[in-house]
């Protein structure tokens, strides 16, 4: 007797019924019974319809469908159910009577997955049900396995998720936000083996690293959390950027394993003397970008190994020293850039790039021309690498606030008044930097930090130039145009490797009614940098009026600072800031 579709009750899984759809009764009749002899449950369908209706109300696990039949015929019901099914593997063995090869590949294309010749053999039939069950339940071992592995790879991006948020607080990325500054960072994973750091010295200059790990993903990320903790600690330290270099090469020599390492750029921006420190281990050139001149941009080329791979002396770490213009740009990228590929497989390359930089409009982005060329390069072409740019504009008049918080409050324990005395002598004075020495102990000084980037500025300017003009004995007339610069370091090299002299800094911290006074006096044991035979005090004047004055630093100096004089036949300098009470209460 038949089953109808209201007397079905709908099952699942292993125990779901058989559909059989043929609208020749005794057909139909005849394959119900063989497929209940091998101990299935089925239900019946007339036509096409019914078909459908049965395989929505019961789910069945196998449907036995005739491939001609009135209304809607089985290849149109076939390709019904492997739509509606989904991922939900319900096998379709067409009965048909058909012999053609077209025909029974028409069969297989309408979404069948074998077919039963008219008239049914009972054995072959018990063969192809136990071949369709052991498919079925492969499909449903891989359908575990999958979801398996899904659930495993949400975790995991779940966690990558919130280690990448981790890091990007790490990295503050807060800090690439200043003016004058645009980047891209264009990774091919969540993880990858870039890296772009940035932060205010308390100098008030502009430190910068790009580095590029070998690899990619998560595991040529591994290095980057040490790579910025060193950077961000040893620039909220003050520390020079030879010793930060150092530093960062030496704690990816511990935790790097053989046959790894960073490509990296650093460079220090100093816009008030319009000068950067640079150094270049492994990364493509940096070009330094001008709106005058012929040509256009000029290269600075990596004049070192890669981070990570030597330890020690052998190690170089010595930086170059260039001067820049206002309105300079300095460009900065991973190999991502000279190494897009287009349809020919060609590279993008540096000549197309020096080209590109040479032919860019004044006051026009070197970032956004560059991606604009590597997109009509590439055209459709997937991104291969991570793709990493950084430019900065020379601005003299931009500041680099520095974060007074970046170094904690552990060191917070000087008294609101104390005097000291710090002298370098001889061999010492080409290693010594006095914001890396004595930043710490300014840095102790809750009344201090909101002028700690002016303080550490101004700092270093007397002592570079106590250094330089006192003791060195160079001259500031040297610096004009870039082969003069460069040989005014080249001499400034040479003297210091023997240089024999001392120079000395006092700090004195008082506490006013309205403000707390640092007062801060330089001496050079050479012939001075002023050669001023009497005290010139200079509070607020205008710099730019007095000839024998001339310098950039000498005017940051006198602006920045409440009072500046020149004593002692001009070799020594005192400086007085005077930092509100009312703003130093609301420092962190």
């Amino acid at each position: 007797m038949q089953q109808s579709a209201a007397q079905a009750i709908p099952v699942a899984g292993d125990d779901a019924p058989i559909l059989v759809a043929d609208d020749n009764p005794v057909d139909r009749r005849i394959l119900a019974r063989f497929v209940a002899g091998e101990g299935y449950r089925v239900v019946e369908a007339r036509d096409g319809v019914e078909a459908l209706e049965l395989f929505h109300e019961v789910q069945p696990q196998l449907v036995l469908l005739d491939a001609l039949m009135p209304g809607m015929d089985g290849f149109e019901v076939a390709q019904q159910i492997k739509v509606e099914s989904s991922d939900r593997f319900v096998p379709v063995i067409f009965l048909t009577a058909l012999t053609g090869a077209e025909d029974l590949a028409r069969c297989l294309s309408a979404g069948g997955d074998d077919f039963l010749s008219k008239p049914y053999n009972r054995i072959i039939l018990k063969a192809k049900l136990e071949a369709v069950q052991r498919q079925k339940q492969l499909h449903e071992t891989l359908r575990a396995q999958r979801d398996a592995i899904d659930r495993s790879s949400q975790q995991l991006l779940r966690d990558q998720e919130t280690a990448k948020a981790t890091f990007d607080r790490i990295a503050h990325r807060e800090h690439l936000e200043q003016p004058g500054i645009t980047y891209l960072s264009s990774p091919l994973a969540l993880f990858n083996g870039d890296v772009l750091l940035a932060a205010p010295t308390p100098r008030g200059t502009l430190n910068v690293l790009v580095g590029d790990f070998t690899g990619h993903g998560l595991t040529a990320s591994v290095g980057a959390l040490p790579l910025a903790e060193s950077f961000y600690s040893l620039t909220a330290r003050g520390y020079s950027l030879r010793a930060i270099v150092r530093e960062c090469n030496q704690r990816l020599g511990q935790i790097l394993t053989p046959g790894t390492f960073c490509c990296a750029a650093f460079i220090e921006l100093s816009p008030a003397r319009l000068q950067i420190e640079y150094w270049n281990g492994g990364l493509p050139p940096a070009y330094l970008i001008s709106d005058s001149g012929d040509p256009r941009s000029r290269e600075l080329p990596a004049r070192h190994l890669p981070l990570g791979l030597l330890q020690g002396e052998r190690f170089d770490d010595r930086t170059e020293t260039l001067s820049v213009r206002s309105g300079d740009r300095l460009l900065l990228m991973s190999d991502g850039v000279i190494e897009r590929s287009n349809a020919q497989e060609e590279q993008f390359g540096s000549e197309r790039l020096q080209h590109l930089l040479d032919q860019l409009a004044p006051g026009s982005s070197a970032v956004a021309c560059v991606l604009t060329a590597l997109d009509e390069f590439s055209g459709t072409g997937a991104q291969e690498d991570d793709l990493t740019i950084f430019e900065v504009v020379v601005d003299p008049d931009v500041r680099f606030n520095f974060d007074a918080g970046a170094v904690g409050t552990e060191a917070a324990l000087a008294p609101p008044v104390w005097s000291m005395r710090y002298q370098v002598c001889d061999e010492a004075l080409a290693a010594f930097d006095p914001v890396a020495v004595l930043g710490p102990l300014l840095q102790g000084v809750p009344a201090l930090r909101p002028a700690l980037g002016d303080i550490g500025l101004v700092l270093s300017e007397l002592f570079a130039n106590a250094l330089e003009h006192g003791v060195l004995g160079l001259d500031s007339a040297l610096k004009e145009g870039p082969a003069g610069f460069a040989e005014y370091f080249a001499i400034r090299t040479r003297r210091l490797a023997a240089a024999r002299g001392s120079v000395c800094i006092e700090l004195t911290c008082g506490d006013r009614s309205a403000a707390t006074e640092l007062k801060i006096l330089v001496t050079d044991s050479g012939r001075g940098f002023l050669r001023a035979a009497e005290p010139t005090a200079f509070p607020g004047q205008d710099i730019g009026a007095t000839p024998e004055l001339h310098g950039r630093g000498l005017k940051l100096i006198h602006r920045l600072c409440a009072a500046v004089r020149h004593l002692n036949e001009g070799r020594t300098t005192e400086v007085v800031f005077n930092i509100p009470k009312e703003v130093a209460h609301v420092a962190p």
